[in-house]
């Protein structure tokens, strides 16, 4: 399927045409390279990619973007692939009824044999929410506001989650099933550890900080392969627009998180802090005057800050001109 349809599907959801083109592509497609993709991973990610790419940007409210989403995973997660070619295999026996009876009892003994594939599980936080779940194998992950998750229902021989958005992990040890985490533009594998990881669509940058264990991370996009090993205290910044690497450390023994309700924004823009007042705050935050949108803030507060305090710390040299009409904020340069 081409992506220029799937993004006409995501942009047009309702369209019963556009619904009825994405199910009759994965019904009728063929059942060797989709269970060859879905294999590899491939299947899975290019929908994604395809996803963040068109339909988590600020562009349509919230509850819109989540029924588009839920619409599209539903399709594609849905799907029993097929495991085996039965056409085939009867051509294969017809030479010989002791070979087809052979061919059979094997076959039914496979079948018994081989588990069924996983359903998908899909975990969203809404703006103005955070959530805690827990992962098959123990481990457990706290999602930010306005943050995505997949991951399958039960783990085999590789722990794998999809992200978009910012998430805190607490991974179990598991030696014998390595733990992947993947976004759009970076692939994190680790085995047992703490982090957080931050990932949001429009963000200038991806951020991984590590607090217990070890991660390696390495870029999707114009990456050469190279693995960055992170320890304990390492925090990693790639930009999504040139994919260059900021590498600081931080103080991992008083590491205070979101989840704890510690706001932290550093290498951060207005319009950036913005975007995340509104996930955490559920408000809308209109900014008049383009030219704030990029200046860079280094702020950090302590848990239990109420929005308009935030609001006022940012604003501590009176430089912006802030009014808010309940959940409607509005920002523009103050006049001198």
């Amino acid at each position: 399927m081409q992506k220029e349809s799937l993004r006409r599907y995501l942009e047009h959801g309702n369209d019963a045409g556009m619904r009825e083109e994405l199910r009759k592509w994965l019904l009728d497609h063929d059942s060797e390279e989709i269970r060859t993709a879905a294999q590899s991973g491939d299947f899975v990610e290019e929908v994604l990619q395809a996803f963040w790419q068109e339909s988590l940007q600020n562009v349509a409210p919230a509850e819109m973007t989540e029924k588009r989403y839920r619409a599209l995973t539903d399709r594609i997660f849905g799907q029993k692939r097929k495991r085996f070619a039965p056409n085939r295999i009867l051509r294969w026996v017809a030479q010989s009824a002791a070979v087809l009876l052979l061919v059979v009892c094997v076959y039914g003994y496979a079948v018994r044999q081989i588990p069924p594939q996983p359903e998908w599980v899909e975990v969203y936080a809404p703006h103005g929410q955070t959530r805690e779940i827990t992962l098959p194998d123990g481990s457990r992950i706290w999602l930010n506001a306005g943050t995505y998750l997949f991951y399958p229902e039960r783990f085999d021989r590789e722990r794998r989650l999809f992200v978009s958005g910012e998430i805190y992990l607490d991974v179990k040890k598991d030696p014998e099933r390595p733990f992947r985490v993947d976004t759009k533009n970076v692939d994190i594998r680790v085995l047992g550890t703490r982090f957080n990881l931050r990932s949001y669509n429009g963000d200038k940058y991806v951020e991984a900080s590590l607090l217990e264990g070890s991660i390696s991370l390495a870029l999707k996009k114009d990456g050469d392969g190279t693995r960055f090993l992170m320890k304990p205290g390492d925090r990693l910044l790639v930009d999504n627009a040139t994919s260059e690497i900021v590498h600081e450390r931080f103080d991992h023994t008083h590491y205070a998180s979101w989840r704890d309700g510690y706001h932290a924004f550093r290498h951060m823009t207005l319009g950036e802090i913005a975007r995340d007042l509104e996930r955490i705050f559920d408000v809308q935050i209109v900014i008049r005057d383009a030219s704030l949108l990029d200046e860079t803030y280094f702020a950090t507060f302590a848990s239990g800050w109420e929005l308009d305090e935030l609001l006022d710390a940012l604003n501590i040299h009176h430089t912006l001109r802030i009014r808010r009409d309940g959940s409607i904020i509005e920002i523009e340069r103050a006049r001198r």
